[in-house]
């Protein structure tokens, strides 16, 4: 896996996912997007761009800063997991 995302925010997402933290996962084949819960410090929810544009979304504020965040490496992994 090749990600511009630091290690230490892809071990977290790792984490979130084997402690069952990623609650849902639903796609919507018509926009391209998976959308997604996951249980951070509140419930978050995270949208995946299908598409190659790869245009990411989390409510979380880490996101708003970097735009990329544990919560969005959780339901990346768990996707890659099915």
């Amino acid at each position: 896996m090749k990600w511009s995302i630091p290690e230490k925010i892809i071990e977290k997402g790792r984490i979130y996912l084997n402690d069952g933290r990623v609650l849902s996962v639903t796609p919507d084949a018509e926009s391209q997007v998976w959308h997604a819960e996951v249980l951070g410090s509140e419930l978050y929810r995270i949208d995946l761009d299908a598409s190659a544009k790869e245009e990411d979304y989390c409510q979380c504020p880490y996101w708003e800063e970097h735009h990329y965040c544990k919560h969005t490496v959780a339901v990346e992994l768990y996707l890659r997991k099915q």
